[in-house]
């Protein structure tokens, strides 16, 4: 299984400090199936990989698994969880820059039965402006 979830294209050309955050929960086999988020600054001509693993962002690198979903070394949310939970990653890289495309990724190894995504609340904030309005 191979699914993309495309956004529409965002506008940050306005300096500040921007943050890509969504909430989503995961009935995976954990590794082998997951999901990630690219971006494009070509109007989708070419994608990258959004950011590695770290706290709150990506909770697995495939290090050893030829057969999962993702190659090795990739980093992507592959672990499951019974809740919805928050993910957020500073995106600011992208500040002055007027035309960003974000896409979602989600990919089993079709094998057993856990292949089940939700994801809600997708925000694209501008950081200095939630400052300017306390």
């Amino acid at each position: 299984t191979h699914t993309i979830l495309y956004l529409p294209n965002f506008d940050f050309s306005e300096e500040g400090i921007y943050e890509f955050s969504f909430w989503s929960k995961l009935f995976i086999q954990v590794g082998s199936d997951g999901f990630l988020v690219e971006y494009s600054m070509d109007r989708g001509q070419t994608w990258e990989v959004l950011g590695e693993e770290q706290e709150n962002w990506y909770n697995f690198t495939n290090g050893s698994n030829e057969n999962a979903a993702f190659p090795l070394r990739a980093s992507y949310f592959g672990r499951s969880s019974s809740d919805f939970q928050e993910h957020f990653l500073d995106i600011s890289q992208f500040s002055g820059q007027e035309d960003v495309a974000f896409r979602f990724v989600f990919r089993s190894n079709d094998t057993g039965s856990h292949q089940d995504w939700s994801l809600m609340t997708l925000l694209s904030r501008n950081l200095k402006e939630l400052h300017r309005q306390k």
